[in-house]
């Protein structure tokens, strides 16, 4: 089976990346400047 996916997918797939990447990075900067505040 050969399935062309919808082009629509193709486009969507990087974006819900990128969303993701930066919902990571965005908890371990919460965490990295909670834990220097914490320190401080």
């Amino acid at each position: 089976m050969h399935l062309h996916p919808p082009h629509v997918l193709v486009l969507l797939w990087p974006c819900a990346v990128v969303l993701v990447l930066l919902a990571v990075v965005k908890q371990f900067f919460k965490l990295v400047f909670a834990t220097d505040c914490h320190c401080n």
